[in-house]
């Protein structure tokens, strides 16, 4: 298993915070880890949607077709991706933090492919992914 956490505290409430994440299409726009963020389905930001983003670190590009598994509006969203001997579950939390929002990203992979996982996106490469989301949605949500 690979478990990879990143956590920022953005000074705004949870409510302006989770009105910029929630907008999938808009992703690319303001996240450069993120050149495409499209929804597959109708009903965004329900349990069974599902999108199709991709990732970008460097010169690396990760296309991932995740379905949402829980949603708690301005709290939290879980979705998970399974296939081909891997299994990938990520969750962002919005939690109120005095006057801002403590903003978490826990990913982790599991499966009998996970070292396949490791040498196409090594866990520095997923982490720093990771970092720079949560920055630019910091910087987006603070306009």
């Amino acid at each position: 298993m690979l478990r990879i956490q990143h956590s920022t505290t953005i000074p705004r409430p949870p409510e302006r915070v989770w009105n910029v994440f929630e907008d999938l299409p808009a992703w690319p726009k303001w996240n450069p880890a993120t050149p495409r963020a499209v929804w597959l389905t109708e009903g965004q930001w329900r349990r069974g949607a599902r999108m199709d983003v991709t990732f970008r670190r460097k010169h690396k590009r990760l296309v991932v077709r995740p379905e949402v598994v829980a949603i708690e509006p301005n709290r939290g969203v879980t979705w998970l991706r399974r296939g081909l001997g891997l299994t990938v579950r990520q969750r962002f939390t919005f939690e109120p933090d005095g006057t801002g929002t403590r903003v978490t990203s826990v990913a982790t992979l599991s499966g009998p492919l996970v070292f396949v996982a490791r040498l196409v996106m090594p866990p520095a490469g997923l982490r720093a992914i990771l970092v720079q989301w949560l920055e630019a949605l910091r910087i987006e949500a603070e306009r």
